[in-house]
């Protein structure tokens, strides 16, 4: 009978581990690249809470392409991983092709650093969006999550607020 109960517990015990593997929206365990997920209820979650304070502070301070990638330079946070960019899923196709990102800073282990870090943010758009369009077509809006800053990059590379 015993042999029987330390089967049941070998056998719970991995069980319980095979389903503490990470999902793929959250925050990606090394810690030099950001989470990307794709969910309109929440991205319009964090566009609608950035006007309440309830977000956890960062600036964006440049966005730029660099062939493929887009890269967004940020201040604030331990951790890249730490960040999060969130696409809605819409491709708008009306000229220009725009897809809408929002950077948000999740919440981290509590443990906020004494100093303001940078960090560079990079979403390969080919990656993301190559399989349905042309990734060097599309105008992408960049707005930061705790706070009303949207900017918008052109296929060229020029950055305009919105």
């Amino acid at each position: 009978m015993k042999a029987i109960t330390q089967v049941f517990v070998s056998l719970s015990l991995l069980v319980a581990i095979a389903a503490c593997k990470p999902e793929a929206n959250e925050p990606a365990p090394d810690k030099s690249t950001v989470a990307f997920e794709v969910s309109e209820t929440k991205y319009k979650s964090i566009i609608n809470t950035r006007t309440t304070g309830q977000s956890r502070p960062f600036d964006i301070k440049e966005v730029k392409r660099e062939n493929d990638l887009l890269k967004i330079a940020v201040t604030g946070g331990c951790l890249t991983s730490n960040y999060k960019v969130v696409w809605d899923g819409i491709i708008r196709k009306s000229y220009p092709l725009t897809v809408n990102l929002v950077v948000t800073l999740e919440h981290g282990t509590g443990i906020e650093c004494a100093a303001v870090l940078d960090h560079l943010l990079e979403v390969n758009l080919k990656e993301k969006f190559g399989d349905l369009y042309d990734a060097n077509a599309l105008y992408v809006q960049v707005s930061n999550g705790s706070k009303v800053d949207d900017k918008i990059i052109d296929p060229k590379g020029v950055v305009s607020n919105k």
